[in-house]
């Protein structure tokens, strides 16, 4: 389960359950910090946008589990996993 908190007030803003198994990794968008990404190791890694409380895209492996991720900070943006098999 993903929970997101504001610092301000210290409560709870949103909750999302996108995964079936164990997550490995979270992190804001590098340039829109309103999304957020998630990886698991059931091979699928999430995009979720806060303002509009919808998942923007699915990525799943083929193989393996998605230990974790990150994000290209030069103008692609990309993001890339790291996985096991």
């Amino acid at each position: 389960m993903v929970r997101v908190w504001s610092r301000k007030v210290r409560q709870m803003v949103t909750q999302i359950n996108p995964h079936k198994k164990e997550i490995s990794s979270v992190f804001p968008d590098l340039e829109k910090p309103h999304i957020i990404h998630s990886c698991s190791i059931d091979k699928i890694i999430h995009t979720f946008d806060l303002k509009t409380e919808k998942k923007v895209i699915l990525h799943q492996a083929k193989n393996g589990q998605v230990l974790g991720m990150s994000q290209r900070k030069d103008n692609e943006l990309e993001l890339s996993k790291e996985s096991i098999f």
